[in-house]
């Protein structure tokens, strides 16, 4: 989700955009538009169209002439935290007003204004997570209520599959995809993951399933309690699942358990796995911070690194180099970790905070 840019809120507020260089220069605006009621914040869709929201409605503004484009009242005064632009899309999403949780949800055309979807059409009463799905021009809507899921056409709200008590458990919070290897704040968490051959997974605090987009069909499912970090080796062939201190391989094919014996390793729960051409890099948290390696086939444990004595702020890690982590708790220190066995190369503290290697 990107954030949004918000504006000082008063009455009758010019909105000067300088666009091109000379205007900049001149410091002459190009255009202005006045409104009559609070702007609460603006954001720009990567179809580069301006979204304005006020107390009457949210726009949609042409940024290089400022005219009003569309208006939708249905989300007047929507928190700005709501918004969800889709990059590389023309699409946003917006959680319309409503009493709780029960919340109408939208996807809106940021070019013309058409609604899309509007999960009151659908009997959706709350949203718990969604999935564009590029291959066939859908997006995935999933409800916890009754387990509910639909495949909703984009190019004209049509349904073109529906799924009640389809899965196990919640989709939720609880139970999250996080891809290996990426950042928290580089990625939105979801339930949902995109597989191979137009599938995609679901991921809810009980099992892990594979689903064909086009029908909605159930290619199986396989038991894990709490998971959140989801991988694939280089063919995605495999499946890697961590749940708390465990990690799992699944064969994507038909979802049956490939390691007779999966790794269960110290501390309270993985944080972080790591994908590399010779293993999996694995961090727990707690007290008892450690690094595992661990044999894509067979699940054996590779090597552990020594204790890490601070809290890790990140990890790097690069194929034929090794892993460079920053810790930090009094003072700053960047480590050298070799990938062949796990040992420290080389440790500096330095000062100040690191921003960026």
């Amino acid at each position: 989700m990107k954030k949004n840019t918000a504006i000082p809120t008063c009455l009758s507020l010019g909105l000067f955009l300088l666009l091109a260089s000379t205007a900049i220069a001149q410091n002459t605006p190009l255009w202005s538009a006045e409104f009559d009621r609070n702007i609460n914040w603006m954001e720009l869709t990567d179809a580069g169209y301006l979204l304005v929201n006020t107390n009457d409605a949210m726009l949609g503004i042409d940024p290089e002439s400022g005219e009003k484009l569309w208006s939708i009242e249905e989300l007047r005064r929507t928190d700005n935290e709501t918004i969800e632009i889709m990059e590389g899309t023309p699409f946003f999403f917006a959680v319309g007003r409503g009493l709780g949780t029960l919340k109408p949800y939208y996807m809106v055309d940021s070019v013309t204004g058409s609604i899309i979807v509007n999960t009151k059409d659908y009997d959706i009463r709350e949203v718990a997570d969604k999935l564009i799905v590029d291959e066939i021009g859908g997006i995935l809507v999933a409800e916890n209520n009754n387990s509910k899921l639909f495949m909703i056409n984009v190019a004209d709200g049509s349904v073109m599959w529906s799924k009640e008590r389809a899965f196990d458990g919640n989709v939720n919070m609880i139970s999250y995809v996080r891809v290996f290897g990426k950042r928290a704040e580089d990625e939105t968490p979801s339930s949902f993951l995109m597989y191979k051959d137009a599938s995609f997974l679901i991921l809810t605090n009980r099992k892990l399933y594979r689903v064909d987009a086009r029908t909605g069909d159930f290619l199986w499912e396989h038991d894990v309690r709490n998971g959140n970090y989801v991988g694939f080796n280089a063919d995605g062939s495999t499946i890697f699942i961590s749940s708390g201190r465990n990690l799992i391989a699944v064969d994507g094919d038909s979802g049956k358990a490939l390691w007779s014996n999966p790794p269960r390793v110290r501390g309270d729960n993985i944080v972080e796995v790591y994908n590399t051409s010779t293993g999996l890099i694995v961090q727990t948290d707690d007290k008892n911070r450690k690094l595992y390696k661990i044999d894509y086939t067979t699940g054996n444990q590779i090597w552990d690194a020594p204790r890490i004595r601070n809290d890790i702020g990140f990890i790097i890690v690069e194929e034929g180099y090794g892993a460079i982590l920053v810790t930090f708790d009094k003072s700053v220190e960047i480590s050298h970790l070799d990938m062949t066995s796990g040992n420290e190369k080389w440790s500096e503290k330095i000062n100040g905070d690191v921003i960026e290697i």
